[in-house]
């Protein structure tokens, strides 16, 4: 599929706290980063780059635990590295004992709409992959790859994620907790019903504040919205994405309902410009949503994924990690109450906080929002899944 060229906005942005520099302790001993190149088995995502980390004295004889780290909306597989020096993390973490010896991956997620939130895209019984089966992407050809060039141990693979990765991460270890030992989410959108919740000193939730970037169309979205998404335009710009990989379609164009939201973005190569693929949006042009919102709570919504498999999470002992931040930027800490709330209701042992502060980082000098305090946020998660 060509390429939608777009400004896509990095809504996941750097302003996570200085490393803590001060440590006294023990002698750190460096790991190593590479990157490498992760073919996938659907076309449609090809091969993508990814960072790789060995821990320290890397032995190719001894199989170590692994752990996968999803990346936010609008970025790629060099976030944890060059924004948040995971190695660092990791090479002070195993050298003081805090946990054990472990490979590293991350993963490109990225696609044509700025992010795959990590899922397959399909349009049923039409299309097997429209924007890409990001899913089977992580769960088979990573995976994959991982055991097939390194040493794993298959009972101890975790997997971490922030914003668009805490709902990959999160969604992917309660749907396959055979193959996932634990997951952690930092800050992800995991309870949809929270997006139809009035957002404070805002007057509309989530869902309707889309309508709200289009106040140059009548606050309407016009059926050649692919030429003014961007940077302008950011909710809309991440519900796009959404909608392409939980309600995306493929046809010819004048079978898009572009009076009901159905919006197509861009023509499918080889078909002669007469296939398109596109989206179907959550919501009808008043701000209600539609059928294709409880499609998406059916089908993709961690919050009721967590029910629905709960009898495996269970039999698993899935570990769980939800954190947030209490002044999250996307207004995203009540997705990670709420998702505490059942596993709480369940009965189910889990970690859980919201971020107010950190020690040194009061919060009126560091705001707790959407990915602040996350080299301290992501510690936390490591030790609780792979602690010693």
């Amino acid at each position: 599929m060509k390429k939608i060229l777009w400004s896509i906005p990095l809504l996941v942005l750097a302003f996570s706290c200085q490393k803590v520099d001060e440590i006294i302790g023990p002698d750190i001993d460096s790991g190593y980063v590479e990157l490498v190149s992760i073919s996938a088995t659907d076309p449609n995502i090809g091969t993508k780059p990814a960072m790789l980390y060995l821990p320290p004295d890397y032995d190719p004889s001894y199989k170590y635990p692994v752990v996968i780290f999803l990346h936010g909306f609008g970025s790629n597989h060099l976030f944890w590295q060059s924004v948040e020096d995971i190695k660092g993390i990791l090479d002070y973490m195993i050298s003081a004992g805090k946990i054990n010896k472990c490979i590293a991956l991350m993963p490109n997620g990225d696609n044509v709409l700025g992010g795959s939130f990590y899922t397959n895209s399909e349009y049923p019984p039409f299309a097997h992959s429209v924007f890409g089966r990001y899913e089977d992407y992580l769960v088979h050809d990573v995976l994959n790859f991982l055991k097939g060039n390194y040493p794993v141990d298959t009972s101890e693979i975790y997997i971490i994620g922030i914003s668009m990765g805490g709902y990959g991460a999160m969604k992917l270890g309660v749907k396959y907790p055979d193959i996932f030992k634990g997951c952690a989410s930092h800050s992800g959108p995991i309870a949809f019903e929270q997006f139809l919740t009035e957002i404070p000193g805002i007057g509309v939730n989530m869902i309707q504040a889309v309508l709200t970037e289009w106040a140059d169309f009548g606050y309407h979205i016009p059926s050649t919205a692919a030429l003014y998404l961007g940077a302008s335009r950011p909710l809309s710009t991440m519900l796009f994405a959404m909608a392409g990989a939980f309600s995306p379609k493929i046809g010819p164009l004048n079978t898009f309902d572009t009076l009901n939201y159905e919006i197509p973005l861009d023509t499918v190569p080889g078909t002669g410009g007469t296939i398109w693929a596109g989206v179907r949006l959550p919501l009808t042009p008043s701000g209600d949503t539609n059928s294709i919102f409880h499609d998406w709570l059916h089908n993709d919504d961690v919050f009721n994924l967590i029910q629905s498999n709960f009898a495996s999470v269970q039999s698993k002992n899935l570990k769980i990690y939800i954190d947030c931040g209490y002044e999250d930027d996307l207004f995203l800490t009540p997705h990670a109450v709420m998702c505490s709330n059942l596993l709480n209701t369940l009965n189910y042992t889990h970690y859980f906080k919201v971020f107010t502060d950190a020690p040194g980082y009061p919060a009126e000098d560091f705001p707790p929002g959407h990915v602040t305090h996350l080299q301290l946020r992501v510690s936390e998660s490591l030790k609780y899944l792979l602690g010693r």
